[in-house]
């Protein structure tokens, strides 16, 4: 009777539902389609100020059934306000407990021993699928040395521990048809918090760089998102391309592997752009290939990949590895004794063999809305998926932020496609990933292996720089110089000792015959 009522577009009352729910229990099917239809009423008559709704049940009291109204907009005024007891919440906000206690791992100094990283990857890839499927509102899955109990309360505690955390938008409700988190996965505890994934695309004013820089902004015309130039490679097909992420190309991440060419037609992409269409003149390549899936990793685990690839233009081609303007201090309060650092080499690093190393793994970016960050790789082992969409990513490397950074962020909105360096102690960049998002109020961002990108287009390396490498013992010199060995270098010094006053002679009689010298291209 309750579902034809139901069909007949009859919605029972407050105290209706409460009857009801007692009768058959919440995971009944007559509970479903009369909360699902509540549901669809809400957001059918809020359509523009609503992003979606959801009947959910607390823990401690599971015939209480609590709406879910995520709005567009803080402090919404519906439209139709319905009678039950609702949720509000907008898309994007929560609590300040993940960041809150990401940077109370800093100032403790915590940092996970090789053997935490590798077992806390193996249980998260065990049961991310698992989880996914079984409870909608977990967003992501991430790692943390201290487990938060109580917050919120004057009771509230950080044990230090290696623990699981799962992600949801809103703690302490739970979606009516499922069931609570498991409270340990293989021996390891699991923390709650909230939190939400967001893409790094956005908008935001640049200056033009007649020859592209990594870092600078980017967009593709006639799109609204744009994101950051990550790095320059050489491509078989393509020759010379720029480096960013896919989703700066479509409007939903699609399900399963898509690849895409635009072998004939590609896509014009700006940098600058301007927000009111004013493109003339700012075009510096065009898009040809956008790669979003999941690829078998250079570890054997599986990794999901977001890269696109852009064909430089001749006329807007980079001429180093250098990143537009930061102020000096900004590199000095991330750690840079040299100013202003570059990334020459090319090189990469995987993520165990930074591991090994056993420093600290500080990292670096420049992106086009926070410029100059820093942070900390603590876990490799970062899935989530963002509201409303299936699509789980898998393997992302982590980044927390660390205090001495403006708004302890390491990324914003606009910073997508940006490389995150290793920094080592003489100021040597290493690439390690490139930048997909994150969320200011988690603390921490993400961002996809580096190497799995390069090896999904087969290549080992980034586009190097005015730069050769010396194959007896791997040092890198400028492609100008001189390696100077034992065998060779007396006699070098003779020569330049003979030759000086005639050559400086020539100089002073001949200034017009001066030229530079040529720098050596790959």
């Amino acid at each position: 009777m309750m579902t034809d009522l139901i069909n007949r577009n009859y919605l029972p009352d407050k105290e209706q539902l409460k009857r009801t729910c007692k009768v058959f229990s919440r995971t009944s099917i007559v509970i479903g389609i009369i909360t699902t239809k509540i549901c669809e009423t809400i957001k059918r008559r809020n359509n523009n100020k609503v992003k979606c709704v959801w009947a959910a049940f607390e823990p401690h009291n599971e015939n209480h059934i609590v709406f879910v109204i995520v709005t567009k907009k803080s402090n919404t005024d519906l439209d139709f306000k319905p009678e039950y007891d609702v949720k509000y919440r907008k898309d994007g906000d929560f609590s300040s407990e993940s960041k809150e206690v990401i940077l109370q791992e800093s100032d403790r100094g915590l940092f996970p021993e090789e053997h935490e990283i590798i077992n806390i990857q193996e249980c998260i890839n065990k049961y991310t699928s698992k989880l996914m499927e079984k409870h909608s509102n977990l967003t992501i899955i991430s790692a943390s040395l201290l487990k938060c109990k109580g917050y919120g309360t004057q009771k509230c505690i950080k044990e230090s521990k290696a623990c699981i955390v799962l992600h949801v938008h809103i703690k302490g409700l739970i979606p009516l048809r499922e069931s609570v988190f498991p409270t340990h996965l293989d021996g390891f505890e699991v923390d709650v918090r909230e939190g939400c994934f967001q893409l790094d695309s956005g908008k935001g004013p640049h200056h033009k760089h007649q020859n592209v820089k990594m870092g600078c902004g980017i967009k593709a015309k006639e799109r609204d998102d744009c994101g950051t130039l990550g790095g320059f490679l050489e491509h078989p097909k393509y020759g010379l391309c720029a480096l960013t992420c896919a989703h700066l190309f479509i409007d939903e991440t699609p399900p399963g592997n898509v690849k895409k060419t635009f072998d004939q037609e590609g896509i014009e992409c700006m940098q600058p752009y301007h927000e009111y269409g004013n493109t003339e003149g700012n075009r510096f390549g065009m898009l040809k290939l956008i790669f979003t899936g999941e690829r078998r990793s250079v570890r054997e685990y599986p990794v999901s990949l977001d890269y696109a690839l852009i064909a430089v233009d001749q006329n807007r081609k980079p001429l180093d590895g250098s990143f537009p303007y930061a102020k000096p201090e900004e590199w000095s309060d991330a750690g840079f004794k040299k100013y202003p650092p570059t990334f020459e080499t090319g090189k990469v690093i995987d993520f165990h063999e930074l591991i090994q190393k056993r420093s600290r793994h500080n990292v670096v970016k420049y992106g086009s809305t926070s410029i100059l960050t820093c942070g900390k790789i603590p876990w490799n082992a970062g899935q989530y998926r963002s509201i409303g969409n299936e699509k789980v990513w898998k393997n992302q490397i982590q980044i927390n932020a660390t205090k001495n950074v403006a708004d302890e962020v390491f990324s914003k909105s606009g910073d997508s496609g940006a490389l995150v360096f290793h920094a080592d102690d003489e100021d040597n960049l290493t690439a390690v990933g490139l930048l997909v998002g994150g969320n200011g109020d988690l603390g921490f961002s993400l961002a996809t292996p580096i190497c799995d990108i390069l090896a999904d287009i087969n290549i080992q390396n980034l586009k190097r720089f005015n730069v050769q490498d010396d194959s007896n013992n791997g040092i890198i010199y400028p492609s100008n110089s001189t390696v100077t060995t034992p065998e060779n270098s007396s006699f070098d010094h003779c020569c330049r000792k003979l030759f000086a006053p005639i050559i400086s002679l020539w100089r002073r009689l001949f200034p017009e015959q001066e030229r530079k010298p040529k720098l050596k291209r790959d």
